[in-house]
């Protein structure tokens, strides 16, 4: 590596805030048992350490949310005694509303009962006998089936539907069904023989008061005017108190970075005022971003970010790196192509716009910006093995470091 590669980052610190922001202290910095609280108090000493004080007079900026959660039992069980592992063999839909069922029978619907004339009519029918019922899989290209099994969704009034699924992808959501959602894995579902319990704790919390993190360095040339560097620190939090979705790669590696990032600048004077940004609400629909977007758009501030950027899934990076907007702010992105002149990043590829992260309400503001990513390996996405032994910080992670950083230093030459 090159002297300023070695110099100007430091993957030792921000391996250790993955590792911390990952752990079950911060139960998936989600909304049961106040995750997302823990994990910005975190974040705040982190901005204190680096002497990098408040943006506002606070470093949080508040902002209410309603938000489904599953904080308490969760038991999935078939037939007699063959109790499913949470978060390996099922996960509970995060729109799910709670659910209690002993021992109870269920009715499995095929797609060609689905989608036979009438046929959404007729399984709704039969299901209120049952109550409990094992919906087909959803297909990429089968867009008749797929919506027979949303108009089912929609107007079942049963207790329970199991969805099979061939991978177990986690979300969040802002409702709450009237009736209880499983997801279980295809070979699981297939060992279910004759009767299913169930419990499922869901709770919906309405008007639930999140925050964001923010702190700054004041330019010395142009304090007025701001550089934007933002990541999303919340993730999907506990399904029960057993099992939690670490999020390594989403988003505790965007937040490691920007927290080096803090740690870099807090050294020098840049020539803009630098605003650091951990958002939370990005999982559940982009909400602290939106939130923040529109008080900075009552306080007439949004004229005065020369560029934000937005950091998220950046664990891997042996690919490459995205840029969204690249091909929307075309100027920068050839001055971040200039900036990998000595090819630190393999490739660096950009796309449109995209509403996939916390820059967007940003850039539909007016506000210049990119969304990065890193691209490589790393498959596991919001599922319990997206953790920090199976994400291992690279000499990617030092390179995409050192381009961003000299973009950031390229955009403040400019003037």
């Amino acid at each position: 590596l090159k002297p300023e590669m070695t110099f100007s980052q430091n993957r030792t610190y921000a391996s250790q805030i993955i590792d911390t922001l990952c752990s079950p202290e911060m139960h998936g910095r989600g909304y049961v048992n106040s995750g997302d609280h823990i994990a910005s108090r975190f974040i705040e000493k982190e901005f204190r350490k680096a002497g990098i004080g408040p943006f506002y007079s606070s470093y949080f900026h508040r902002f209410q949310l309603t938000v489904n959660t599953i904080p308490g039992e969760v038991l999935v069980q078939f037939d007699e005694d063959q109790a499913l592992i949470p978060g390996r063999d099922f996960l509970v839909n995060s729109s799910s509303g709670p659910v209690d069922l002993e021992r109870r029978e269920f009715l499995r619907i095929s797609a060609e009962q689905l989608t036979a004339k009438r046929g959404v009519q007729k399984q709704l029918r039969k299901a209120r006998k049952k109550e409990v019922v094992i919906l087909p899989s959803p297909e990429k290209d089968n867009a008749e089936l797929n919506q027979a099994i949303a108009e089912f969704e929609e107007k079942f009034t049963g207790r329970l539907i199991i969805n099979p699924r061939s991978k177990l992808v986690w979300s969040a959501s802002r409702s709450q069904r009237p009736y209880g959602t499983i997801e279980v894995l295809d070979s699981k579902l297939a060992e279910l023989k004759e009767v299913i319990t169930a419990r499922v704790d869901a709770r919906l919390l309405i008007n639930y008061q999140s925050r964001n993190v923010l702190a700054m360095i004041e330019g010395h040339t142009y304090p007025d005017s701001f550089i934007f560097i933002t990541a999303h620190y919340d993730h999907l939090g506990r399904m029960g108190q057993e099992t939690f979705i670490p999020g390594a790669n989403d988003n505790a590696s965007g937040i490691a970075m920007m927290l080096d990032m803090a740690h870099y600048y807090s050294d020098s004077t840049p020539a803009y005022s630098i605003v650091f940004v951990g958002f939370s609400g990005e999982e559940a629909g982009l909400i602290g971003s939106y939130h923040l977007v529109h008080k900075l758009k009552s306080e007439n501030m949004l004229g005065r970010i020369k560029f934000l950027i937005n950091m998220d899934l950046m664990g891997s990076g042996q690919e490459g790196i995205m840029a969204v907007n690249g091909k929307v702010f075309t100027k920068q992105f050839d001055l971040m192509n200039q900036m990998n002149s000595d090819s630190l990043m393999p490739v660096i590829k950009s796309r449109g716009k995209a509403a996939n992260s916390d820059h967007h309400f940003f850039t539909e503001e007016g506000v210049p910006g990119f969304f990065f990513y890193l691209m490589g390996p790393y498959q596991y996405y919001h599922e319990v093995d997206d953790n920090p032994e199976n994400l291992i910080l690279s000499e990617s992670y030092d390179r995409s470091f050192t381009l961003i950083r000299r973009f950031i230093d390229a955009l403040q030459a400019e003037e």
